[in-house]
């Protein structure tokens, strides 16, 4: 902070103290008033939340810029210098580092989780004496040796993360001749001084350990070259410190690719963790193994929540319970979550990760308790909102796990918000790679295969409210040859079943069984046949739902599947099996029936009356 009195404390200022430098020291401390205060209020909001910024980092560094350092950068910026040009008329309003906080990461790949919480953390207070001014972030630069040949795409990616979230007109990939790497955010924040916040620009960096301690070595070197210019016989020194320079470059090279190396070291340990993710069962992906590798959860309030979430899946499965009463229990089940949850944080001090990890159990679990009540009510009530609002929260907090967008993706039909729906999952099927998921997850088969239901049920949305012809057609044609393109990925996926189906076939039979309805939609509707979509493609896609099989069709969907092609193919043979295996089907399922399943058993009975009216 400055050490120069003010005129407040002198009682007025001296005219010989009008001179060009002496302004610049007033304009400079008048800068920096509130600016301490302000580096504590960050300090405190960067260790707030669960996790915090300072929780997720290496370690955070923070200052308030030098009264003598900010004259010299004035100074500088009015002069120029050899690689910038003079700024006559800059003055301390615009210094944009008066506060700096360096936010150091131990491996390039924090970067991303980091920048999520430090974004929420700038989002979350919006007042007036909030630490952050509201949409204030003025530059975002990330500083690279090698932007375009970068073998982990760095820069980019943290450029699209910024993008993404609409900082595309203030964010910038730039490389410095000085081999410098960091990333630079210019924002501003509230400082007090005597009984007024003051807005102060700050600068937050982000960079690695590594790239600190290069950082650090480079600018002790440049301070150096600043020390020796104008004096007398240093020539041999200068020379001392190029070859130095050269050195510090290889040494930079070196340093780029022990981060890029540590990185992949790192994603191996990771592993371990999205392999616990992946491994999935009725109650939001083995909760109990997710819960015993909280170690530092005492395990009795370990095996509390356990018990809850097997209560709760013990409820849903107790179909002689009438449905208000298996309602009314798992919603005192979720209320329990939640109160188990709010005693473990406030009785135990838990690792960030467990904490984190901790809060995706209870919601995620929380959620899925009312997006099923929302179906076992048929939607009436407020669980699905619920629902959606858990899986909201969740995928900002967890914004690359796949299985929350899809859970999400699903409640949002549900409760019949189809376009959003089909938006995220659309999203999440272009994401699918960012989740270091196991190659045979089944999300990567149930993902596409729910886009392309969405969008067959949008497709018979839009040719229910018009005439079949012009613009309106082929919007529906392209919307069902999409919906057979997506469930082709489904298709060939070749993983395992959602755990949360109750559908007695396999999502490969399902993914087949969907192309072949789509299929046989999109030629009655007057598509073209061609490659993929044609007679040849119909009879290969009936053997994948079970013609010819021991087991035959498994389900009333894949043998009314199987009559419909049976029709199209004009063999009334196998239309007649199929459609007496519909029967054989409804008989025997006492669930409720949808308005598809009776169409379903409609046209069975038609086709079977039918052949008896034809035998003699």
């Amino acid at each position: 902070m400055a050490k120069t009195p003010t005129a407040e404390d002198s009682g007025g200022l001296p005219e010989a103290l009008q001179s060009v430098d002496d302004q610049l020291q007033l304009e400079v401390v008048e800068a920096l008033r509130g600016a301490d205060n302000l580096r504590e209020r960050l300090q405190h909001a960067l260790q707030s939340g669960a996790p915090s910024v300072s929780e997720l980092a290496y370690a955070i560094k923070s200052r308030v810029k030098e009264d003598y350092k900010a004259i010299e950068k004035i100074r500088d910026r009015r002069f120029g210098s050899r690689n910038r040009d003079p700024k006559p008329a800059y003055c301390a309003m615009d210094l944009t580092d008066l506060v700096g906080v360096r936010i150091v990461t131990l491996y390039r790949l924090d970067v991303f989780e980091i920048l999520e919480v430090l974004l929420e953390t700038i989002e979350r207070d919006q007042s007036e004496s909030a630490v952050f001014v509201k949409n204030s972030i003025s530059e975002v630069v990330i500083y690279s040796t090698n932007p375009t040949g970068d073998v982990q795409d760095f820069p980019r990616r943290v450029c699209a993360f910024f993008d993404s979230r609409g900082f595309s007109d203030v964010t910038r990939i730039e490389e410095k001749p000085s081999n410098y790497t960091s990333i630079h955010i210019v924002i501003r924040g509230r400082g007090k001084y005597r009984d007024e916040y003051r807005e102060i620009p700050v600068e937050i960096q982000i960079r690695t350990a590594l790239e600190d301690v290069w950082g650090q070595i480079e600018h002790s070197l440049k301070y150096k070259r600043r020390t020796l210019s104008g004096s007398g016989g240093e020539a041999v020194e200068h020379s001392r410190i190029a070859t130095t320079l050269s050195h510090l470059g290889a040494l930079k090279t070196m340093i780029d690719g022990i981060a890029q190396y540590a990185d992949q070291i790192k994603l191996q340990i990771d592993e371990q963790e999205p392999d616990i993710r992946a491994a999935t069962s009725k109650s939001a992906e083995e909760i109990g193994g997710r819960l015993a590798s909280l170690t530092d959860i005492p395990q009795n309030l370990r095996s509390e929540l356990a018990l809850l979430v097997d209560k709760s899946n013990l409820t849903l499965s107790k179909m002689d319970r009438s449905v208000s009463f298996r309602v009314r229990k798992l919603r005192e089940i979720s209320t329990s979550i939640s109160e188990k949850y709010e005693e473990i944080i406030s009785s135990n001090q838990l690792k960030p990760r467990s904490l984190r990890e901790l809060k995706y159990i209870c919601e995620m679990h929380r959620a899925l308790i009312h997006y099923q009540i929302g179906n076992l009510t048929y939607r009436e009530g407020d669980d699905l909102r619920i629902a959606l609002e858990l899986y909201s929260s969740l995928e900002k907090l967890f914004p690359r796990r796949s299985i929350v967008i899809y859970r999400l993706a699903k409640a949002l039909a549900s409760a019949g918000a189809r376009t959003k729906s089909i938006e995220k999952f659309r999203y999440l099927i272009d994401h699918l790679d960012d989740d270091p998921l196991p190659t045979d997850h089944w999300i990567r088969s149930a993902a596409p295969r729910m886009l392309g239901v969405l969008l067959w049920e949008e497709a018979i949305s839009i040719r229910s409210a018009m005439t079949p012809v012009g613009s309106e057609n082929r919007r529906s044609l392209a919307m069902i040859s999409e919906a057979i393109r997506v469930t082709e990925f489904a298709f060939l996926a070749n993983v395992g079943d959602d755990p949360l189906s109750e559908s007695d076939t396999s999502e490969k039979v399902r993914a087949a069984n969907n192309i072949l309805y789509y299929l046989l939609e999109y030629l009655s509707w007057g598509g073209r046949p061609k490659a993929g979509l044609d007679d040849s493609r119909v009879r290969e896609l009936l053997l994948n739902i079970g013609e010819g099989s021991d087991r035959g069709f498994l389900s009333l969907a894949t043998a009314e599947t199987a009559r419909r092609a049976y029709a199209f193919l004009k063999d009334a043979d196998r239309e007649l099996a199929a459609a007496e295996c519909v029967m054989r089907f409804a008989a025997s399922d006492r669930t409720p029936r949808s308005m598809l399943v009776r169409d379903a058993i409609r046209a069975a009975e038609r086709v079977i009356v039918e052949a008896r009216r034809k035998k003699p």
